[in-house]
């Protein structure tokens, strides 16, 4: 295991896979049979084999940002429900959120002790956004709930996905095998969280951190 490090370069010959790593400042070679990409959305080898995607008819995009430091949960969340607090396997407060909104939803994941995630998913045949940029930050300020629970926080860069959802054409080779966000994504509304609330404007999905 090398940890932190970063794949520079790939040969395939010969049936064998030939790495070059860095790590530490040092050039390591590596060779395998077997290459099991789980780069994410980086997509190292995908894009290496120039493999091409499926076309998929889900026009969806998301945009998304760190916020620190927002405001409790009682501030801006639904009531405490007790059939909630006694089913839930984790506390309220790093549970996943999910906002409902007109062709859009909203994320709120809490990181850490300070750090939350929040993002909207939209869909891209009923929403016109000219400016991710512009329209994230008129939500975030107009919003009831989006404005009374990130008052007073601190926000970083915003990020933009044009196209959510994704499918390699291929998924394997031989000696080669994508797992994982390095082959496929699709709309992350639906997960397998144990736990789950829903109500007009809420979908709540508690998970073990």
């Amino acid at each position: 295991v090398l940890r932190p490090a970063e794949v520079s370069q790939v040969e395939r010959k010969n049936s064998m896979n030939h790495l070059t790593i860095q790590f530490k400042g040092d050039t390591v070679h590596a060779a395998s049979r077997w290459i099991v990409d789980s780069s994410g959305r980086a997509r190292f080898m995908a894009k290496k084999m120039n493999w091409a995607d499926k076309k998929i008819g889900l026009k969806t995009a998301s945009i998304m940002a760190h916020f620190r430091n927002i405001q409790p949960n009682n501030v801006w969340d639904t009531p405490d429900d007790s059939y909630w607090e006694k089913n839930a396997i984790a506390p309220r407060q790093y549970s996943t959120t999910h906002i409902m909104r007109p062709n859009s939803w909203w994320w709120i994941i809490r990181l850490d002790e300070t750090t939350t995630s929040i993002g909207v998913m939209y869909d891209k045949n009923k929403v016109n956004v000219d400016s991710p940029e512009a329209y994230f930050l008129h939500q975030i300020k107009n919003d009831p709930e989006l404005s009374k629970m990130t008052y007073g926080s601190e926000m970083s860069a915003i990020r933009y996905l044009e196209q959510v959802p994704y499918v390699c054409e291929k998924l394997y080779d031989e000696g080669l095998a994508l797992i994982g966000d390095s082959g496929a994504f699709m709309d992350p509304l639906f997960s397998d969280r144990k736990s789950t609330r829903l109500n007009s404007s809420h979908l709540v999905i508690s998970y073990a951190v």
